[in-house]
């Protein structure tokens, strides 16, 4: 039997399954990390996904650039660009490509997600380029949607510019990876950035699981705060927004902070660190 991709409607999250049979369930969802949609599980094709929705890229600083649908699908994870002297290296992934915007992406270097949350439409981008495809490989019981062509190990890179390490935490095999040209690090989930009126980041958290609140153990922000600690990053990208300006001083006294009181997923307020 034919086999196609669906996407959740809740989450976002791609799967692999029988052609013209609706998948029974999501695996992102039904991971204890996450909420079960209230009104049961449904799924769109790829066309059903593109249809009524577009897909911009646009600069965010001069070597990175992000992809995002409208509406988003699901969460709507982030798909960003990166620029360097080896090609375009690919960090998540949008929920859905237009074919206009595959071919503005062009060819890349490498392809390449934090965790499964930022899998995205990963499949797409393997469909449109032959660039190798990176997840560390205690995260590889999750890429169903994809093949994985070159597995991560606990650190390296993912160009000469680009270096990553292991992080753990919220998802086992969970990484950041650290552009040096714009002094960005990219940590998936391991930061949360909350927001002011005007666009600034105003409070962080970190959690296991964000819907049902679960934290994080003290170990494992030990470990965000030895990988933050060893990259000299202005700047940070997670699984959904770009904070400029959020530097290692303040993700160093946000993990302080944490490792000084007891588990808690509640937001900090960065003015009090």
């Amino acid at each position: 039997m034919a086999l196609t991709h669906y996407a959740c409607t809740h989450c976002g999250g791609w799967l692999l399954w029988f052609e013209g049979k609706q998948p029974l369930s999501c695996p992102v969802c039904m991971d204890p990390r996450n909420a079960l949609p209230e009104n049961g599980f449904s799924f769109v094709t790829l066309a059903e996904a593109q249809s009524g929705r577009t897909t911009e890229i646009t600069r965010v600083a001069p070597n990175l650039r992000v992809a995002r649908e409208t509406p988003a699908l699901g969460l709507g994870s982030a798909g960003w660009l990166v620029s360097t002297d080896s090609g375009t290296v690919s960090i998540e992934a949008a929920g859905c490509y237009s074919d206009s915007a595959l071919s503005e992406i062009g060819s890349l270097h490498r392809i390449a997600a934090t965790h499964p949350h930022g899998y995205g439409a990963m499949w797409q981008l393997q469909a449109h380029s032959s660039a190798p495809v990176s997840i560390h490989r205690l995260d590889i019981p999750h890429t169903k949607a994809f093949k994985v062509t070159m597995p991560l190990d606990d650190q390296g890179h993912l160009a000469p510019s680009i270096r990553y390490r292991k992080l753990g935490g919220h998802y086992d095999g969970q990484c950041a990876f650290y552009d040096e040209e714009g002094a960005c690090l990219f940590l998936g989930d391991a930061l949360k950035v909350d927001y002011g009126t005007s666009g600034e980041a105003v409070a962080l958290s970190v959690h296991k699981g964000f819907h049902y609140a679960i934290p994080l153990t003290h170990s494992e922000i030990r470990r965000y705060r030895e990988v933050a600690e060893s990259f000299p990053f202005r700047n940070v990208a997670t699984t959904f927004d770009y904070a400029e300006g959020l530097s290692r001083e303040f993700v160093l006294a946000f993990y302080d902070k944490l490792l000084s009181m007891p588990l808690t997923t509640e937001p900090i307020r960065i003015d009090s660190l």
